[in-house]
């Protein structure tokens, strides 16, 4: 009789542990879909900074320029400018695949964010 209220004992403990379990497994999911949700924000909230950085790149010699720092004859700004320029139209042209699929990436995470929502 002992050794059935053993094995009884051990049933209802495993029973436990696995409802337990599965308590543990739902929190980690929901864990996961709060960190999407968190790196997505986040990605939106720094995506304007990315948009300037290409433009803040080029015109970093003519801030140093101005600082006084080094002294550049006017040819010498002349070129400058005109390469900013230049490169300024290359990055613009390449960025418009960038944020092309920054945009497809944006509608993903607003559709993860309605289901995730509707659970």
């Amino acid at each position: 009789m002992p050794r059935i209220l053993k094995i009884k004992e051990l049933e209802n403990r495993k029973r436990a542990l696995m409802q337990e379990s599965e308590v543990y497994r739902e929190t980690l999911k929901m864990e996961f879909q709060n960190l999407r949700l968190y790196t997505s924000r986040t990605q939106k909230k720094f995506s304007a900074l990315g948009r300037l950085n290409p433009l803040l790149m080029l015109l970093a010699p003519l801030a140093w320029n101005a600082a006084g720092k080094r002294a550049f004859p006017k040819m010498r700004i002349f070129s400058m400018a005109l390469f900013a320029w230049k490169m300024f139209k290359r990055v613009r042209a390449m960025s418009s695949f960038f944020l092309k699929r920054k945009e497809r990436k944006r509608r993903e995470s607003d559709e993860e964010e309605q289901t995730a929502a509707a659970i």
